[in-house]
């Protein structure tokens, strides 16, 4: 909605940037959650071992069927995220 001087919200400073800004030549420094270095790979690497063995463990002492399904599930879903990681990292 424009604002009474007829400009846009994107021309009215507002506090999120447009897509636009984002796509300047400027604009080279690494999105915003992603690691600096080796070290951070390597955490996060292990975040993911671990989170896998946790929902894993949960599924198979669950005793809903429906409960342990669901964390089966999402172990597998994630055993697919460390092979995305692996093959990164590679």
């Amino acid at each position: 909605m424009p604002a009474e001087n007829g400009r846009g919200l994107h021309e009215q400073g507002s506090f999120t940037p447009s897509w636009r800004d984002s796509r300047g030549e400027n604009n080279r420094e690494a999105p915003p959650g992603r690691p600096a270095d080796a070290a951070g790979l390597e955490a996060i690497g292990e975040d993911l071992q671990r989170q896998y063995a946790k929902l894993a463990n949960r599924g198979q002492s669950a005793t809903d069927a429906v409960a342990k399904d669901s964390y089966l599930r999402a172990a597998e879903a994630l055993s697919g995220e460390i092979e995305k990681y692996l093959r990164m990292r590679a």
